[in-house]
């Protein structure tokens, strides 16, 4: 961050995102619904409105500190965390909706439909995609085998 930018949030509010997020991947990192949480804690501080780059890209800084990431892990990482940020007030009505339908959510789910909100889907049409693009098939060993041999 540059010397010209401000931060918006306060450092209590700050804190209190980055902390249920640590929370979030320490209790388990393929639990999608775990995302609701940090997406609670966003609303409580920002009521809906969105996350100004540089509140976020504080808000990741530390979560990456906290967490340790490092290297190639890096990247991929606080991309994810931007992706919920960018979508914390609608992600999740959209994870209730796509849980009602597969009757459970992962990580990866959670993120599809974060990526699916932020390119503009309503919640309904996110879900669509998530489910139309393999977001919740059942790989079997035949379907192995066809892919390996494509």
């Amino acid at each position: 961050m540059s010397s010209k930018q401000t931060l918006s949030l306060s450092t209590a509010a700050r804190s209190a995102i980055v902390s249920s997020f640590i929370d979030a991947l320490s209790q388990n990192e393929s639990t999608g619904s775990l995302v609701t949480q940090v997406c609670d804690t966003a609303r409580k501080y920002l009521k809906g409105a969105a996350i100004s780059d540089e509140d976020r890209a504080a808000i990741v800084s530390d979560i990456a500190k906290a967490r340790g990431w490092k290297g190639p892990s890096l990247r991929s990482r606080t991309s994810e965390v931007n992706v919920v940020l960018k979508a914390y007030n609608t992600l999740p009505e959209a994870i209730e909706a796509y849980r009602a339908k597969a009757k459970r959510v992962q990580w990866h789910d959670s993120m599809k439909l974060a990526r699916r909100l932020n390119a503009g889907d309503t919640i309904a049409q996110a879900v669509r995609a998530v489910f139309t693009k393999g977001g919740s098939k059942q790989v079997t060993p035949s379907g192995r085998v066809a892919g390996a041999l494509k």
